[in-house]
């Protein structure tokens, strides 16, 4: 059974879900884009999580090894209780985002400005299995901040879910999915220093972390592509308008690409660059550069 399918169900055998929705479409009455998910089908999804929330349930998923539910009924219901923002990721930004080389060293120095953030991304466009991914939950693990990965709302409290990588890594950084067929789907990256990139670049897991770390570099080095998705929803009629409208990464300048015969730091043939993040000095700081894919020496 679907996604879409099984939320309505749910919806149909559990009276107690009807009233979290409630509360979700009063307190954030969201606004989507078209080629989104709906705001409608995305708080069903919520309400179900927020309705198995308890410390009693999530202990029984890890319990029980399933990582990936527990993990959703946490990071979904955190989300909501915490109100944390949306973003909606183009196809432009989205291609860019996987075809961009993170290197250890923008591992080491990526600055986690959200601990929490929802991802929309277009529909159809990552595939997962017999499905696509159309969402993700992005949450900062930080040792040295627990209160920032638990919450109380809505006489909902989130307990705080351990981090495999807790002991070793101050801060964790994690993707939480369910795509279209319900597959559920969990991964993450340590940040900071002693941290290496990821060697092996294949594989959904793979593109969800690149999504992730992509995604904190563009807000700490692009800020100017942080827009408004309100310019591209079309609203009817004059009067006030009560809706919350998620924030949209739009497509990335091109900046700088160095293809002459002078440049010194690769191959001299002729060769394909891949984009990638390079670390500057500016005035003794540290700050990353977006360098485009480009032929060099062509």
């Amino acid at each position: 059974m679907n996604r879409s399918k099984f939320t309505q169900e749910m919806f149909n055998d559990v009276p107690e879900l009807k009233k979290i929705y409630k509360i979700l479409m009063k307190e954030m009455p969201y606004k989507f884009p078209k080629k989104y998910i709906t705001w409608e089908h995305l708080a069903k999804l919520i309400s179900f999580y927020l309705g198995l929330t308890t410390a009693k349930v999530i202990e029984e998923e890890l319990a029980n090894n399933n990582i990936g539910r527990a993990q959703a009924v946490h990071k979904y219901s955190l989300w909501a209780i915490q109100k944390a923002p949306i973003y909606c990721i183009s196809n432009e930004v989205l291609e860019a985002m996987l075809n961009t080389q993170i290197k250890s060293e923008i591992i080491q120095n990526i600055h986690i400005s959200l601990p929490t953030v929802m991802l929309l991304f277009p529909k159809n466009t990552i595939k997962h299995k017999n499905g696509f991914i159309d969402n993700a939950v992005i949450h900062a693990h930080d040792k040295n901040k627990p209160e920032l990965s638990q919450g109380l709302g809505w006489d909902f409290k989130v307990p705080k879910v351990p981090h495999y990588q807790d002991e070793a890594f101050d801060i964790n950084v994690t993707c939480t999915s369910i795509d279209t067929e319900r597959n559920m789907l969990y991964t993450g990256y340590p940040v900071g220093q002693n941290v290496s990139a990821d060697n092996k670049p294949e594989g959904i897991f793979y593109d969800l972390k690149q999504i992730l770390l992509m995604f904190y570099v563009i807000l700490q080095s692009n800020p100017e592509m942080v827009g408004s998705s309100k310019e591209i929803v079309k609203q009817k009629g004059f009067g006030t308008d009560h809706n919350i409208y998620p924030r949209i990464l739009k497509v990335p300048p091109k900046k700088y690409c160095s293809n002459n015969n002078n440049d010194t730091r690769g191959s001299v043939r002729t060769h394909w660059r891949r984009a990638h993040y390079r670390i500057i000095q500016n005035n003794g700081n540290p700050k990353l550069v977006y360098v485009n894919s480009c032929i060099v020496n062509g």
